[in-house]
């Protein structure tokens, strides 16, 4: 677990110019996949990378700028942010 994690299993911060360790990928790659499965065309397979890219921040961003309530910094993953996505990304899944 690295030191940016807090508590076990907590997900991390996710920014531009992160140097991201193996657990971050997995969160990467786990927010990568849900905007592919979303939107196939605008967030292509070949965009998952387990890297925090450009393309990725700018999808945060955009889901960002439908929830305008929420304070948060635009294009990164902070705990407001992983709050607004799965409940706007995982709708169409079925627990």
């Amino acid at each position: 677990m690295s030191a940016h994690h807090g508590q076990r299993g907590e997900a991390p911060r996710l920014f531009l110019g992160m140097d991201p360790d193996a657990s971050d990928r997995v969160w990467i790659r786990g927010l990568q996949n849900m905007f592919h499965d979303d939107d196939p065309q605008g967030f292509p397979r070949t965009a998952i990378t387990g890297v925090y890219d450009q393309p990725t921040a700018d999808h945060v961003a955009a889901f960002q700028d439908r929830a305008p309530a929420k304070v948060t910094i635009r294009g990164e993953v902070d705990e407001t942010t992983w709050g607004i996505l799965p409940r706007r990304l995982c709708r169409q899944y079925d627990y």
